[in-house]
Formats: structure tokens, sequence, C-alpha cells
């Protein structure tokens, strides 16, 4: 006679087995949430006018973890920081073991922006976390640039020299509209000799907009023009004040002498400056000569002067030269 096993199953052995189960369904599923912390900290850095690196640190250990970086504007741009906010553009990070950061760049300067970071675990698990960071970008510089620049017309060693060059600088708007002081600073010994510059006529303006800025009366040598933005526009460290070095070179004497030619009588009969009629050449004209006189003689000075020289009196600086026609003067003709 055949033989039969047989396998009984009762009820309270199930329902233990089933919460036994259950339990460490349970208990792996929120071992498993667990491992997906929350983001640590957002934070934005190396900010310019017109870039910002977001850096997030992560709880979690897995190097394959994905991030949604949102950029945000402040919409009424008021420069509060407190929103509200409308969207600019979003960028998916795949980390793959890289470094926890993004740079943003071609964002508006001087405006508050907001990046708000998404961590993406497994994908059954979905988003575990949300945070944002709110920064400022920096306003965009102000430019400034040697517009123009005059030497003094004559040499600072010539007895005529006076300090009657002059310079301009340009000052331009960034992204932020300015207020500008503009001061210019003689550099001690900087002028031919070691000697130093005076002081230009105007030597700050103070409150002025971006434009042209002039300096009058200046010396052979340089000069220190710092120009400071004085209205709180929001310039990265370093950037306000800016300085800027300017060369006035030593005069040259480009303006040729003044000859004059005066007869005995104390008038100018010629001269090179325009002021006599017959100009640089003086013409006696048709002389008679006494009957019974070989020769007729007058007397005339010739002088000059320089407007850097004052007047000439070293040997040779000009010469005067006269000539008789005819040639031979025969008595009583």
């Amino acid at each position: 006679m055949g033989k039969t096993n047989s396998t009984f199953v009762y009820p309270g052995w199930t329902k233990a087995f089933g919460l036994m189960l259950a339990a460490i369904l349970w208990g792996g599923l929120q071992s498993a949430v667990a491992q997906c912390d929350p983001l640590v900290s957002v934070s934005a850095g190396g900010i310019t006018d017109d870039a910002a690196t977001i850096t997030w640190v992560s709880d979690n250990a897995d190097p394959d973890h994905a991030y949604q970086l949102i950029l945000r504007q402040e919409a009424d741009n008021d420069g509060l920081g407190d929103g509200p906010w409308a969207f600019i553009s979003d960028v998916y990070y795949p980390n793959g073991g890289g470094p926890l950061s993004y740079t943003f760049t071609g964002l508006v300067p001087s405006a508050w922006h907001q990046v708000c970071v998404r961590e993406f675990c497994d994908d059954d698990q979905g988003v575990t976390s949300f945070l944002c960071t709110t920064f400022q970008t920096y306003a965009t510089p102000f430019s400034k640039w040697i517009e123009d620049v005059n030497r003094p017309s004559c040499p600072f060693v010539s007895p005529g020299y006076a300090a009657n060059g002059d310079f301009t600088i340009e000052v331009q708007d960034g992204s932020c509209t300015g207020t500008y002081t503009v001061s210019a600073t003689p550099i001690a010994g900087s002028g031919p000799l070691g000697s130093t510059p005076p002081f230009t006529t105007i030597t700050t303006y103070i409150g002025f907009p971006d434009g042209q800025f002039f300096f009058g009366n200046a010396g052979a040598g340089q000069y220190t023009v710092t120009v400071t933005e004085t209205s709180g526009c929001n310039f990265a460290p370093g950037v306000n004040p800016m300085s800027i070095t300017v060369t006035v070179q030593d005069g040259i004497d480009v303006t040729a002498p003044l000859i004059y030619l005066q007869d005995w009588f104390g008038n100018i009969v010629a001269d090179t400056d325009g002021g006599s009629p017959v100009g640089s050449a003086f013409n006696k004209g048709s002389v008679t000569v006494p009957e019974g006189e070989c020769g007729f003689e007058e007397k005339y000075w010739v002088f000059g002067t320089d407007n850097c020289d004052d007047v000439l009196l070293a040997e040779n600086s000009f010469s005067a030269s006269a000539v008789t026609t005819p040639a031979t003067i025969n008595p009583g003709t």
C-alpha cells in the first residue's frame, strides 16, 4: 500500500511569516531612504559682474547622483534681493564623481539672482532635497583713460619756461550710472632734473557725472590721477577707486626767434614777426653821395628775442648782412 506525505500549514505560522517579511521589507526601505539625505549647503562664489560659481555639499556618498540647478533673477530688480523671482534657466548636472560646482555666465550686472539645487537619488526615490542660495552680481566697472596731453611751450631749462601744459582724462560709466571725484596730484621728483611739477589749476573735480576732466597749467613731469565713484555702485573689491599716471613731456621750443632791425632813431625798419610792412628785408633805396666823398655810412642795430630764451645774447645766435648796389660807388654819381 502506498505512502502519502502531507505538509500542514497553520494559520498562525502564516501570519507570523508575513509580519516578519513585511518588517524586513520596511526596514530595507527605511534604510534606503536614510541613505538619501538632504543637501548640506549651497553657496555662490567667484562672483563677477556677469558670472558666479555655485558650490553645494551633499551628505550622500553616491557619486552617481544628478542635480538640477535652477537660475532665477529678482523680477523687479530693485536691488533688495527680496524677490519675486523670475525663472531664467535651469541645467542638469550629472555629477559622475566630479566636483559639486557649476558656473553660470551671462548674468545681469548689479542684479540679485537665486540658484536652487535639487539632488536626484535613485529613480524610484525622485527628488530628495531642494536648497537655494541668493547673491548679487557686481556692477561692470567704469572706464578711464588719458584723452589728451599737451607739453609746455618751452623747455624746463629755458628762461621762458612756464607750466602751461595740460591733460584731459575721460571717464565712462560701466553698468552703473556713477558720480565721480577726479583728482590730479604731482609726483615728487618726476620732472626734469629731479624737479616736481606744480599743481594744476584745478586739482579736484567733486560730484561730477562721467565725461571729460581738464587739468590746465601742468608742468613737465608726472601726475597721479585718481578716479573715485562716490554714489555707491556695487563694484567688486579692488575696483574703486582707480588710478592712472599721466606723463607730461618736457617742453620744446618750436617758435622761431623774432629778429628786429632798428635805425639810428630807434625805428624798427625790418623784422621777422610781420610787424613791419617791408618784412625782414630793408631796402634803403637810392642814396646820393655828396661831391668829393668816397662813401656813405649809416648805422643800424640788430637784436632778437625768443619766447623761451628772452633776449638773444649768445654769440652767433643770429646775423644780419648789408649789400651796396652797385658794389662800387663813384664820387659825384
